[in-house]
């Protein structure tokens, strides 16, 4: 399951962050350094760079967030990408020959052979695929040991907001 399936989940629990972990999530994903963020919160910059590294809550939700604004970063490439090349597509319809020259060499033929390795369009291949993840996570979780997991646990419960 990824971040953003698991964020949708977690909106029936508690948060994973408090308040002052959730600001300083967001000023680290607007380019704000751990100090700079540690300042407009209250705490040390360790703190912050404790957070980062360790607590399990604060990772996650810095991950889905993360992902979540790169989802929407390439949505929003996508709307434009597609509008460029109706812009293209109409000058070609229109017969410049230069504007198909200059699409055949940025684009290239190699990306019709990659377009092969997209992902199952099955319903059935989907599952497969996705049930192929999760016993990879399950199969990792596995090979971890009980008392490095346990460690970081500590870790991370004793990095909980200060």
């Amino acid at each position: 399951m990824g971040c953003l399936e698991m964020a949708k989940q977690d909106q029936t629990r508690p948060s994973r962050v408090s308040d002052r972990q959730s600001i300083v999530i967001e000023m680290l994903l607007i380019g704000a350094t751990h100090q700079e963020a540690a300042t407009e919160v209250g705490v040390a910059r360790s703190t912050v760079t404790d957070w980062a590294n360790h607590n399990f809550g604060f990772i996650a939700e810095h991950n889905v967030r993360r992902r979540s604004r790169l989802k929407a970063s390439e949505d929003r490439l996508h709307s434009v990408v597609s509008k460029a090349l109706a812009l293209v597509e109409r000058e070609i319809d229109d017969g410049s020959v230069s504007a198909a020259f200059t699409v055949l060499k940025l684009v290239g033929v190699s990306h019709l052979v990659a377009s092969g390795l997209l992902g199952e369009c099955s319903v059935l291949g989907v599952g497969i695929e996705l049930a192929a993840k999760v016993e990879t996570e399950q199969f990792t979780e596995m090979m971890t040991s009980s008392i490095a997991q346990e460690d970081v646990r500590r870790l991370s419960d004793g990095l909980s907001d200060i």
